[in-house]
């Protein structure tokens, strides 16, 4: 259950991250 939590937690990090950088590559393109 523990371990399950970390994964999600994890998977929520990366998901920020990824959002953030399509923006500001989304950006760069304009």
């Amino acid at each position: 259950q523990e371990d399950q939590w970390i994964v999600d937690e994890n998977s929520t990090i990366l998901t920020t991250i990824f959002e953030k950088a399509n923006k500001v590559w989304n950006l760069g393109l304009k």
